[in-house]
């Protein structure tokens, strides 16, 4: 079954974690007949909400599947990061028009050089996504290779490695263990 209506607010946090919620949306497609080949979009209906639709269903594509789901989760992940929606301020139908729309400024093929403050100690992440700490390589994450990362002492021996401005975890040199 799709939920066709993922969100920050259909995710609430429970204790252990996360469970998705109103299935208003799917229970709306089962009793429509999706599951026999009829959309709500073929008759010209967009179900969910708009700052977190996929391009596909938006423009009635009748080969909306389960990616559209995970393209609003990706919508979910950037507002959870960033703290707002990337879409927000915008009328629904300006939002709409938004998700099928190029972005009007090129992309980088590569982020400019992160600046860290002077008391932290920077370091290059290698092509194996690690890094030379006390003599050991330690393993960070293959998505940061080549970046620099920069490492704050936070406490005598325990080190803070961050991505510009992102805690990435906790560093302990008496053991070399990134925790968390």
């Amino acid at each position: 079954m799709e939920h066709r209506d993922i969100k920050l607010e259909n995710i609430p946090l429970a204790e252990g974690g996360a469970a998705v919620t109103d299935f208003g949306v799917a229970k709306a497609l089962v009793d429509a007949g999706a599951e026999h080949g009829a959309t709500l979009t073929s008759v010209g209906l967009a179900p969910g909400t708009p700052a977190y639709m996929a391009p596909e269903p938006i423009t009635g594509d009748a080969r909306t599947d389960h990616r559209a789901e995970i393209y609003a989760l990706g919508v979910v992940a950037y507002e959870m990061l960033c703290g707002h929606n990337p879409f927000a301020g915008r009328s629904p139908q300006a939002t709409m028009a938004a998700h099928d729309t190029p972005s009007p400024r090129p992309y980088p093929s590569k982020l400019p050089p992160l600046e860290y403050p002077a008391h932290f100690l920077g370091k290059r992440v290698t092509d194996a996504g690690t890094i030379r700490f006390l003599c050991r390589l330690l393993f960070l994450a293959n998505a940061l290779d080549n970046y620099h990362i920069g490492l704050e002492e936070v406490d005598d021996g325990i080190w803070s490695p961050y991505f510009g401005t992102v805690l990435l975890a906790r560093l302990d040199e008496r053991d070399c263990i990134i925790r968390g």
